[in-house]
């Protein structure tokens, strides 16, 4: 019997124990990590090359959707572009949320001088704190140098955490 009750009081100490720890480790997490929130997302791509010589940004055909965030919510937004450069591409690109350009402001792609004579190239951008609406995602770009600049086989991933 006083085996039992030692056993009662043991899992009593484990899981009180365990309690703690989690609201330790949980409260040491940073709440700027994780909105708590509805995720959704869109997606394009585009397998046509296209080229460019301008040293302004311009829109990257194939490169726009769309995305709304509901009345009184607000939205944190990632957007991942992959694209195919040729070796000796160097290109900048950006991203345009609803017109203005999310972070970073822009990405310089080059495609290396390698053996291979085309890379993926990708970059990352977001935006947080949007607020309610629908916005148009675009990708944009320019060349680095004026000389003319290729992609192919891009896609644009956005993702959209709603709280």
């Amino acid at each position: 019997m006083l085996g039992k009750i030692k056993l009662i009081i043991a899992g009593l100490i484990v899981v009180a124990t365990s309690g703690v720890v989690s609201y330790v480790v949980s409260a040491s997490v940073p709440d700027s990590l994780v909105a708590a929130g509805a995720t959704r997302y869109a997606m394009v791509s585009s397998s046509t090359q296209r080229s460019t010589s301008s040293m302004s940004y311009e829109n990257l055909p194939g490169m726009s959707t769309s995305i709304g965030i509901p009345a009184g919510k607000v939205g944190d937004i990632m957007i991942q572009f992959c694209g195919g450069a040729l070796a000796g591409t160097q290109m900048f690109i950006r991203a345009l949320i609803g017109g203005v350009t999310a972070t970073p402001t822009n990405v310089l792609l080059i495609g290396q001088t390698t053996e291979a004579l085309q890379q993926s190239q990708c970059a990352i951008f977001y935006m947080t704190t949007v607020k309610a609406g629908t916005r148009t995602v675009n990708m944009q770009w320019r060349s680095a140098f004026g000389a003319p600049q290729n992609i192919f086989q891009d896609t644009m991933i956005v993702t959209v955490n709603i709280h």
